[in-house]
């Protein structure tokens, strides 16, 4: 096993760590708040990325220093994505769906897809993975703009 591995493996347990601590206060949030679908759905987001982390750490112990190919960790991430969109749909009031914010989000993670792609030359496994990021993308840019969290002109440079 090789130093890089190692490091790898305690970074992984140390985020294990604070993920098992964001869920703790995060499930206490959930029982005494009054919002419950948010927290909910960000709780089973965290659980879904903690159990990938858990399989990353247990694929490291057993095949080190090697690639690993389309694996549960992968699905575990997905779910965790999905579950973050649940969770901002039941905040967002306004349900307009604006062509721009759409085809932004499209392009935008269409070319982080093409770079994934690039980089690891698996194309399936990238855009089937990478479809819940654009979902995720768009939804962040319809909560800036419905909760007026920035200009328009503070949109525009982020968006440049």
């Amino acid at each position: 096993m090789s130093n890089f591995t190692r490091l790898d493996i305690v970074s992984t347990v140390v985020q294990v760590v604070v993920l098992v601590v964001v869920v703790a206060k995060s499930n206490r949030l959930m029982k005494n708040g009054g919002n419950v679908l948010f927290p909910f759905f960000f709780v089973l987001a965290m659980l879904s990325y903690l159990l990938s982390d858990v399989y990353w750490i247990a694929y490291d112990f057993l095949k080190p220093d090697t690639r690993m190919p389309m694996a549960c960790n992968e699905i575990g991430e997905c779910a965790m994505i999905l579950l973050l969109c649940a969770g901002l749909e039941t905040e967002l009031r306004d349900k307009k769906i604006i062509p721009r914010e759409i085809s932004f989000a499209v392009f935008f993670m269409g070319a982080n897809i093409a770079l994934w792609i690039a980089w690891t030359g698996e194309w399936f496994q990238d855009i089937l993975f990478g479809i819940p990021y654009v979902y995720f993308f768009w939804l962040l840019i319809r909560g800036l703009r419905s909760r007026c969290s920035m200009t328009s002109k503070e949109l525009w440079l982020a968006a440049v």
